[in-house]
């Protein structure tokens, strides 16, 4: 006598119901998603893949879920353990799904999981014409829980995917931000670090030392013009040509001008980053809404006192977009709007 096996389909319920079962969502979150051990304890921490400080914390360990305020995994606060597999190691969801059941060890449920997962009615016996006997075989039991097939959602296709490079002082990889850009409009950004062991970016920036964007420029430059993210540091260094800075007042030369932006925003600009801006003229030049506005008085006001600390001064400049301009309008949208009188958007500035 014996049980004869039944399959159920490898579905992404049913892996995340084994890995629940298994108690592994932290050992997957490890090594799966690549997120450091010291960032599954529960507590709030920088999230490894937007690199917001303190937005990002496990909200149910046995399951692999995890909460960011930013809801930069899927697009939801609170994300499953695909979710966060699929974002971290920028994969589609299928590869997501296998990659966790390999690594749980489940090809199939009903062969790894019966006897803690599936509910057994009363044996049926069948006849077995040749040996006339009995044999027990397994009836066509229900699990405890639904295993309703999922259908995955098409992974939508970016119309543009662009790579940016945070190299550090001394010009040797570091940092990456990658942007996804959709034809709806939207767009994601995820940041990985340099692994030097494995020869290739990783995901998460979680205790990796900050540094900004163009960082060899920014250690060279007197002059540096800070910006709100990698489009419009790009769009403006591109537009900072020889003969422009030439007509500046007072003119200057390329190796004395850096663009610079930072990775997580206003949470993402520390002591260390301010450190990088120490005896420069700094000219902020911030997205036109309230929360760019803040961003930059931030960046201004860390700036100011790690000079007093150091003993180094900075002359720092926040730019201010003329009153009719677009909510959100940036740099790079000026570039585009008046490609050659940029000014014509700017109102005045504060020093």
């Amino acid at each position: 006598m014996f049980f004869q096996k039944r399959e159920y389909p490898l579905t992404a319920e049913n892996v995340k119901k084994a890995v629940v079962v298994a108690g592994r969502g932290a050992e997957v979150l490890r090594d799966v998603a690549g997120i450091q051990a010291e960032l599954l304890d529960g507590k709030h921490h920088p999230c490894p893949n937007c690199g917001g400080k303190d937005r990002f914390r496990v909200v149910d360990v046995r399951a692999g879920e995890v909460f960011c305020n930013h809801g930069c995994f899927g697009g939801r606060k609170k994300a499953d353990v695909l979710a966060v597999v699929q974002t971290m190691r920028d994969v589609t969801f299928s590869e997501a799904v296998q990659m966790v059941a390999e690594y749980v060890g489940v090809k199939a449920l009903g062969d790894n999981l019966r006897d803690s997962h599936f509910s057994f009615s009363k044996k049926h016996y069948v006849k077995n014409e040749t040996e006339n006997e009995k044999i027990v075989k397994k009836p066509p039991c229900k699990p405890k829980h639904d295993l309703v097939p999922e259908k995955p959602k098409a992974a939508r296709k970016p119309v543009r995917v662009t790579h940016y490079d945070y190299e550090d002082g001394a010009g040797l990889p570091h940092l990456r931000v990658t942007r996804w850009d959709y034809a709806d409009g939207t767009k994601e950004v995820r940041p990985s670090h340099w692994d030097a062991e494995r020869g290739e970016y990783v995901p998460g920036i979680a205790g990796q030392l900050r540094v900004p964007f163009n960082a060899v420029e920014v250690k060279e430059a007197e002059i540096v013009f800070f910006v709100e993210g990698e489009k419009c540091a790009a769009a403006l260094k591109a537009y900072l040509t020889q003969e422009v800075l030439a007509e500046m007042n007072p003119p200057c030369f390329p190796d004395e001008v850096a663009v610079t932006c930072v990775i997580g925003g206003v949470n993402g600009f520390t002591q260390e980053l301010a450190v990088w801006f120490l005896g420069k003229t700094v000219y902020i030049l911030p997205d036109h809404d309230n929360p760019g506005y803040r961003f930059a008085w931030e960046v201004k006001r860390k700036i100011e006192q790690a000079a007093v600390k150091h003993e180094r001064p900075s002359q720092v400049t926040v730019f201010r977009w003329q009153p009719e301009t677009p909510e959100k309008w940036d740099i790079a949208d000026a570039l585009e709007e008046y490609p050659d009188d940029v000014n014509h958007a700017v109102e005045r500035s504060y020093a």
